[in-house]
């Protein structure tokens, strides 16, 4: 029996709707499985571009898909929260087509509906050894700020309606976004589940992006960086 719960699907891509096709085609037969009501939204990186045919064809093929060009290419927050924004379920599935399979729709929602409004994500992924060295170290710096996401933690998401709502009501939610999600003071727990294998799986995470994450995310959300370096200006 199809539950009642009306079910978005959002994601990011930095291809066309018409590369995008099994993906969605996937994603709706996952859907369609399981909710009588569901949408997918997709947010498009990149410039603007005219709508192509294929794009057309596309919409037509795949039932309840939102296509939503940006008129420039942004930061993968900011384009996020604008899909949060323009999803409409009670259920919100944060999704990246690179990465997850389609199962994990429905285990992240029965998961929410059971009495958590955040779903993170969390599986191994491949990280270089100056990475694995330098986390163990940063751990400490993370708890400062607040950092609580489980480690291994991926961008995949299933958010109930009312932490969605309170996200997208505070001020600069679109920075440091899985951050914002976080702080919600919601129930929230972790989803652990294998990235997709083959052709489709991401880069190592480096060092560098690991020191510029870490950089953000204290900069973006904690007053605590501040008062460190009025502390040492004190002390100077």
């Amino acid at each position: 029996m199809k539950s009642d719960s009306f079910v978005s699907v959002v994601l990011v891509s930095e291809r066309s709707l018409a590369e995008e096709v099994e993906v969605l085609r996937r994603i709706q037969l996952e859907l369609d499985q399981h909710y009588s009501d569901y949408e997918i939204v997709v947010v498009g990186q990149g410039t603007a571009r005219a709508f192509a045919p294929s794009d057309e064809r596309v919409l037509q093929q795949v039932p309840s898909v939102r296509f939503i060009q940006l008129a420039s290419r942004v930061q993968s927050d900011v384009a996020w929260a604008a899909a949060l924004e323009n999803a409409i379920g009670d259920f919100i599935v944060m999704f990246n087509s690179a990465m997850d399979p389609v199962a994990v729709i429905s285990d992240t929602v029965a998961l929410c509906k059971s009495g958590f409004d955040v779903v993170v994500g969390v599986a191994d992924q491949s990280r270089t050894l100056a990475y694995r060295l330098c986390r163990s170290m940063a751990d400490g710096v993370l708890k400062l700020v607040d950092y609580a996401l489980p480690r291994g933690a991926t961008g995949l998401r299933c958010l109930s309606r009312r932490a969605v709502n309170s996200v997208t009501s505070a001020g600069r939610f679109r920075y440091q976004l899985s951050m914002r999600i976080q702080k919600t003071g919601y129930p929230q727990t972790a989803y652990r589940y294998t990235l997709l294998t083959g052709t489709q799986t991401v880069k190592p995470r480096t060092l560098a992006k690991g020191v510029s994450d870490l950089l953000r995310l204290m900069v973006f959300n904690s007053s605590r960086p501040l008062r460190w370096m009025s502390g040492v200006g004190l002390l100077g």
